[in-house]
């Protein structure tokens, strides 16, 4: 059995507001952002995620297609010669309530790629966020 809550704390929480600076994106909406690196099954082996496209909060969110965009990692063991290239999923996170007064939220396209075959030390890589434009054309995401 949980102790009585202390009435003297304060209840809720404090958001900042969504159109503060602090939470202004300052790279265009293709560019990753979000980067990270993580252990997987093999000590030769990782997974890179990151973020692309805009998160919205409010009553009326635009879902991201996650299948409009690619993800690719190319890497190597020296820079600027990158010999492998590996492709992963992408995924969006959405929240949608169905009561009035709540704000929805969808996030940015999520990518996770799982390089393998290299010893991680000696490890370089580019971050590739493919995006399809309607002439079917790809092109990188990079500025």
């Amino acid at each position: 059995m949980l102790p009585p809550q202390d009435p003297s704390l304060r209840h809720g929480s404090c958001d900042i507001p969504t159109n503060d600076l602090r939470l202004a994106k300052k790279v265009r909406s293709n560019f990753p952002e979000q980067i990270a690196l993580a252990a997987s099954f093999s000590p030769t082996s990782m997974w890179i995620s990151w973020v692309t496209g805009d998160a919205q909060i409010g009553a009326n969110v635009k879902l991201l297609d996650p299948s409009s965009v690619g993800s690719e990692i190319w890497y190597g063991e020296e820079s600027e010669k990158y010999l492998f290239v590996r492709n992963g999923p992408a995924f969006v996170y959405s929240q949608m309530y169905p009561f009035e007064g709540l704000l929805n939220y969808t996030s940015g396209i999520m990518h996770h790629v799982r390089i393998d075959g290299i010893m991680m030390e000696n490890v370089d890589f580019s971050i590739e966020s493919v995006v399809c434009n309607p002439s079917t054309e790809w092109y990188p995401s990079q500025p």
